[in-house]
């Protein structure tokens, strides 16, 4: 499935950035329901311009590592939310 999606992104050089985003999910490790946001910024004021929240049942098991095959599908049903894209997208991920 992974392969699948890396097959799908588009690299193109960005001249100029006016807009960007950033996403992050939350999931209890014993729980199948993950909680999904995109925000998007006017860059670089940093000023709010939208956003999307959405949550995502996944069947996928939790696994320290592997947590792209797990959030992955959330974070693109949440992309597919916004109707006006950012020029950057930044995923930050961090395990406690």
């Amino acid at each position: 499935m992974l392969i699948e999606l890396v097959k799908q992104l588009k690299f193109q050089k960005v001249e100029s950035i006016s807009t960007i985003a950033g996403a992050d999910i939350s999931f209890n490790k014993n729980n199948t329901t993950m909680y999904a946001g995109i925000v998007i910024l006017k860059y670089p004021e940093m000023i709010l311009k939208s956003f999307a929240l959405e949550t995502y049942e996944t069947s996928f098991p939790y696994k320290a590592g592997f947590l792209g095959f797990k959030e992955v599908p959330a974070l693109l049903k949440v992309w597919d939310l916004i109707a006006d894209k950012s020029d950057v997208l930044t995923i930050l991920e961090l395990e406690n």
